[in-house]
């Protein structure tokens, strides 16, 4: 009896070594874990993550249970996991310690299935990997491992069954953790998919008329014009003679007063003369970008001649696109269906409209043979065609919607600039983009 009498408590707890790569692992979990719910929720990009990869991932719909970003619930899972591993030390009271492990395996075994589950998402569901997620889940398949190997199961005749968990609590335990991952899985899948849209207020340029003096020089000059609804700044009409032709002008300003925009000067869906105008950034191989493709369609239709929508085709392609860290998946094709469109537009703009939409059509997107043997068609002969898509006004462009792409931000795709706000991403059906629209231009479903 001696013998078991010597037992101590401090025996049966991890080691120090044991326990301080636990706590690393789970402070790393919490750590990227609240990043990406902060990335979430302002709508920004993870570093490292502006196309492809991270970005698909958490603008998926498997990125949020019940509209509520599936990181939090890292967040607090680690978090806590970090919080009991503090009470595990072998000079705390029993009491306390047992306390604490009676947390950690519902807890460990919630990590185990994240891990699990949202691991087979990517791989299978989505086709692509987030780094950040992989790291978490990583971490939480580990840490999850030390814990149930750590902890004090069974019953012991000594002073240390005070800290030791019989083997049926702890299956108990372990399978509530299960259980309410189970409704995670649940909400996941028989639940409504949430949108992860987002309308976020950027730093928009405003000005009244009685501010036009203090435009740059190559604003300058221009009719005073009212103030754009939206937060942009719309001069009236003018126009400029080139070669004896007069070509109509109308500039907004929607991002600062060094970047205008001329309404009759770029690919545009509508009316120049609009009383709003929107700015569509997307790529045509973007899956995203079809669904609101589609969305808006319905919206031009809803709201009748009350906005138009200029098209900026923006490649997720490191070879077109200088923003780009790297080409995304899927993406191969980008620059060449762009400037195809461009080419399409430049030479022969009465047909842009209907052939934009013919590359959003189909069960999935156009390769690039597909729309250059469909634009020929347009032009007359290949040849034709040909010299248009290797024009220099088409990459050039490109460079500047890449650039405008990086001045809103770059991120997910698509995005809608309405004056000093930005939709972020594809909504989920047409009525959140009606509401959206209606909120921020204030108007109505045309008569």
């Amino acid at each position: 009896m001696s013998s078991i009498a010597s037992v101590s408590i401090r025996d049966h707890a991890p080691s120090r070594p044991l326990r301080m790569v636990m706590m690393l692992l789970a402070v790393t979990a919490a750590a990227l874990s609240g990043y990406l719910t902060w990335v979430t929720l302002e709508g920004s990009t993870a570093a490292g993550c502006g196309e492809g990869g991270c970005r698909d991932v958490l603008a998926s719909r498997w990125s949020s249970w019940l509209g509520i970003p599936v990181s939090l619930g890292g967040l607090v899972v680690y978090g806590s996991i970090l919080t009991a591993l503090l009470f595990t030390h072998a000079d705390e009271p029993p009491r306390k310690q047992r306390a604490a492990w009676r947390i950690l395996l519902p807890l460990a075994m919630m990590a185990l299935a994240a891990a699990v589950w949202f691991l087979a998402i990517q791989f299978v569901a989505i086709g692509e990997l987030c780094v950040y997620c992989l790291t978490i889940h990583g971490s939480g398949i580990l840490l999850a491992g030390m814990i149930l190997f750590s902890a004090p199961l069974g019953v012991r005749a000594d002073a240390a069954s005070r800290v030791h968990i019989p083997t049926g609590t702890a299956a108990l335990l372990a399978g509530g953790g299960l259980a309410a991952f189970a409704v995670v899985i649940a909400g996941q899948l028989l639940m409504p998919p949430q949108s992860t849209a987002q309308l976020v207020e950027t730093r928009g340029f405003t000005i009244d008329a009685t501010q036009a003096a203090t435009l740059p020089s190559e604003v300058a000059g221009l009719p005073p014009a009212p103030t754009n609804p939206v937060g942009g700044t719309t001069t009236a009409i003018t126009t400029t003679t080139t070669s004896r032709i007069a070509r109509p002008e109308r500039r907004i300003y929607p991002f600062d007063p060094r970047t205008p925009i001329n309404t009759y000067d770029e690919p545009i869906l509508g009316s120049p003369d609009a009383e709003h105008v929107i700015l569509e950034m997307f790529d045509y191989a973007c899956v995203y970008c079809r669904q609101m493709h589609e969305h808006l369609e319905a919206a031009r239709q809803r709201y009748g001649r009350q906005f138009a929508v200029i098209a900026i085709p923006v490649p997720l392609n490191r070879r077109c696109n200088q923003h780009v860290i790297r080409t995304a998946r899927g993406h191969e094709d980008s620059c060449d269906l762009a400037r195809t469109a461009l080419a399409v537009w430049l030479n022969r703009p009465q047909d842009f409209e209907a052939f934009h939409h013919w590359l959003f059509t189909g069960d999935r997107p156009r390769t690039a043979d597909e729309a250059r043997e469909h634009a020929a068609k347009l032009f007359g002969s290949q040849q034709e065609f040909d010299a248009a898509f290797n024009q220099h006004a088409v990459t050039a462009r490109l460079v500047r919607y890449a650039d405008l792409f990086d001045k809103v931000g770059k991120g997910v795709l698509p995005k809608l600039v309405l004056g000093r706000y930005t939709f972020n991403g594809a909504a989920q059906n047409p009525e959140e983009l009606f509401v959206n629209i209606e909120k921020v231009l204030r108007i109505r479903p045309a008569q």
